[in-house]
């Protein structure tokens, strides 16, 4: 029996190694070097980053109740903490493919969608009217842009699309970051920005769940941006998704931050000064251009 484990074992391992070479040869071919053995990926000095040909608003979903904290440890609401307004990012979830009840916008979350509805019809006035306006088939993000559907009679031009949705963190979804042990590999992902590392696995909510990597979000944003160029040439798109999601296009776009005192690209976590890699909650950005609606330097959480 340990002989037949031992060989699973190193089957895995080497199954593993020809999937991170391929994931490395396709990515290079984008113009992204990807280091096998710590996760990090780079841009090469020749990368020319992908042409949008259609405009493209992208938001990010407004607050959920696991962005913000107020989850317990049993993955269910912290009503108290909600009645008393009280907010902690330590009990934040790895919050990817799921859609329960703790992955819901809060009472702030909606306010958010209000806002970013104002502010998205400021550019219906200059002159910017979607032609089609796309949603993740997840409620957070589709609530997040109803708000703007509904003021603007849009109801017709409103789309789930299954590719936009986020990156499945497989046995981590619905699970609080700060019930990890302190040397359990998914804080490699968040901390030492490792895109390979990920596990699948029964979730928080007691469900089985494959999960996938940031490079192949990487590679699933590539594939629907390049697919929208073809459907869509020339029209204007708004989507309404999520941060590793916004993240791969971004960095598929040449917008990618580059890590603080290094050289490899950052995607997750936050600075020393608290500043945050991810997109914020709510805040439209034009991502066709060389310059964002809102400037990356204020990424805050």
């Amino acid at each position: 029996m340990l002989k037949r484990e031992c060989k699973d074992y190193i089957n895995k391992q080497s199954d593993e190694k020809t999937i991170n070479l391929q994931l490395q040869k396709k990515l290079q071919f984008l113009g992204i070097k990807l280091d096998t053995e710590d996760g990090h990926l780079f841009y090469e000095k020749s990368v020319t980053p992908l042409k949008l040909n259609f405009e493209l608003i992208f938001v990010r979903h407004g607050e959920t109740f696991g962005n913000c904290g107020q989850v317990t440890y049993e993955g269910k609401i912290d009503h108290d903490m909600v009645k008393s307004n009280r907010k902690n990012r330590e009990n934040r979830i790895f919050q990817g493919y799921v859609d329960t009840e703790i992955n819901q916008l809060t009472e702030y979350g909606k306010q958010q969608a209000l806002e970013v509805a104002l502010k998205l019809e400021q550019f219906i006035q200059n002159g910017w009217l979607p032609d089609v306006i796309f949603y993740s088939p997840l409620s957070r993000a589709k609530e997040t842009g109803l708000p703007f559907v509904k003021r603007n009679n849009l109801e017709n031009y409103y789309f789930p699309l299954d590719d936009i949705k986020e990156m499945s963190f497989g046995s981590w979804d619905n699970r609080r970051i700060s019930d990890f042990k302190p040397d359990d590999s998914s804080h490699l992902f968040y901390r030492n920005q490792h895109a390979l590392i990920k596990h699948s696995g029964k979730n928080g909510d007691g469900v089985h769940q494959e999960a996938e990597n940031f490079c192949e979000v990487l590679l699933r944003a590539q594939k629907t941006l390049q697919e929208l160029n073809i459907k869509y040439s020339g029209k204007k798109i708004l989507m309404f998704s999520h941060s590793m999601f916004g993240a791969a296009c971004c960095i598929l776009l040449g917008k990618g931050q580059i890590i603080e005192h290094g050289d490899y690209l950052a995607f997750d976590g936050h600075k020393k000064n608290g500043e945050s890699y991810t997109m914020p909650n709510a805040m439209p950005f034009y991502l066709s251009g060389e310059q964002s609606i809102q400037s990356k330097k204020n990424f805050k959480m």
